[in-house]
């Protein structure tokens, strides 16, 4: 399988970068120093090369260098024998991609350089609240679909116009049929969202669980989706029973932005019933899940941006990582302390010292 591995780096006025440059090699890379140093935020400026968002889900502006109004980030990626260089620039509402020197759309940049990353604070994909799986679902579905970006981006649009409407209604400025055909247009964005989420999930979740089965053999998991409306009705007629009581909330209560999912182990809700240990078990082959679909999608295996998980980690789940960092591709692991690393990764990484010139 192909891989897509950053080489080279530049930042400007990123994070506490005020400008910096890296060479990065194809296979692993070990970031090493105290908390603090700009570990974290280097994973984070080559996770953006992904999307242009951070994978912290911080907004740009605060990315941005503190007295800095914006930021840059050049990045040299090289698939197969061709190279490509990404170049984003963000200023205040604003943000300008260029690919190889020519003027690109954001969506444009989709799936050329497709990242995981794993870190401490991904436990709370299994016990956090419902907007941090949606994000991770809008994620990693943009990384291999473009239209999915496409849709999302049409949904969220018409989303803030009906909720408008919505409020207007409750103003009484406007009638309640003017909500009408924000309905139809809203059902068939939500419906399409929705359906490529669930042919994702329920991928990830064969994947998931022969993967969890290396690390605890007797038991099973499963994810299963919930949509904010139940399947096998008719979305419209749902919409007018529930008008009421949007108008006096003054917003849409239903749709993909309404919508969760759930993790079970041996058929028990997973956020309740798993302790830590399993949680976390159950976030890494999550994220070792999407590594295998990505290759499947995109036919290229994606960067691994592990933020101080080998310390998390007991021996059998570090083995089960271990063994995929040996499978090739480019991968990034940040330590405080080589000691926590095992033996057999520090004779094939190139190390990066942080403080920067230390």
């Amino acid at each position: 399988m192909e891989a897509a591995f950053l080489s080279e780096l530049r930042l400007k006025e990123f994070r506490n970068f005020r400008e910096a440059a890296f060479q990065f090699s194809p296979g692993l890379n070990i970031l090493v120093g105290p908390n603090g140093t700009g570990k974290t935020n280097l994973l984070e400026a080559i996770g953006y090369l992904s999307l242009a968002r951070s994978f912290r889900y911080h907004a740009d502006r605060e990315l941005t260098t503190w007295g800095c109004t914006g930021f840059e980030l050049t990045g040299t990626v090289r698939r197969g024998n061709g190279k490509v260089q990404v170049r984003i620039v963000y200023h205040p509402g604003r943000k300008e991609l260029t690919i190889n020197g020519t003027t690109q759309r954001i969506l444009d940049l989709l799936g050329l350089f497709p990242t995981v990353t794993f870190g401490p604070d991904d436990v709370h994909l299994v016990k956090g609240p419902p907007a941090l799986r949606r994000r991770f679902l809008d994620r990693e579905l943009c990384q291999t679909d473009r239209s999915y970006a496409q849709y999302l981006i049409s949904y969220h649009r018409v989303l803030k116009q009906r909720n408008a409407i919505l409020k207007q209604v409750a103003e009484g400025k406007v009638k309640r049929g003017d909500v009408d055909p924000w309905n139809v247009q809203l059902v068939g964005l939500a419906q399409t969202i929705v359906e490529r989420r669930k042919i994702f999930l329920e991928r990830l979740n064969a994947l998931a669980c022969k993967l969890y089965f290396r690390l605890a053999e007797k038991q099973t998991i499963s994810v299963v989706y919930r949509p904010s409306l139940p399947d096998g009705k008719d979305c419209l007629e749902q919409i007018t029973e529930r008008l009421e009581r949007e108008v006096a909330a003054g917003a849409t209560l239903w749709g993909p932005h309404r919508d969760d999912f759930d993790f079970y182990i041996d058929g028990r809700p997973a956020r309740h019933a798993a302790s830590q240990g399993e949680q976390r078990s159950l976030v890494l082959v999550l994220k070792l899940a999407e590594v295998v679909y990505f290759g499947e999608i995109l036919g290229i295996r994606p960067c691994l941006l592990l933020d101080d998980v080998f310390s998390e980690l007991d021996k059998r789940r570090q083995e089960v990582l271990l063994q995929l960092i040996n499978e090739g591709g480019q991968s990034f692991i940040t330590t405080t302390e080589v000691a926590f690393l095992p033996a057999s990764l520090l004779n094939k990484g190139n190390i990066l010292t942080f403080p920067l010139g230390k």
